[in-house]
């Protein structure tokens, strides 16, 4: 199995490549449902930080504005 690389378009092309498995018939209904809910929940999680980001940018600890938001880590990979 291919490791999903950690970032928005990494997920978008996870969830692509299991729309593609579905359609191939080498997926069912339930993988790809359940597939898609935890796609869901990470971009719940995600638009949660954005939220937080664009809060914290507006304004700097010297009162300016920020020009430029922060980068969003979508997870980091397992190591053993």
């Amino acid at each position: 199995m291919v490791k999903i690389t950690r970032t928005s378009q990494g997920l978008r092309n996870a969830l692509f490549d299991e729309l593609d498995a579905l359609r191939d018939g080498k997926s069912h209904p339930q993988r790809a449902n359940a597939f898609a809910k935890t796609a869901c929940q990470i971009f719940s999680s995600v638009k949660i930080e954005l939220e937080h980001a664009k809060f914290l940018a507006l304004v700097d600890k010297s009162g300016n504005q920020q020009k430029q938001l922060p980068l969003i880590d979508l997870g980091e990979s397992k190591t053993n």
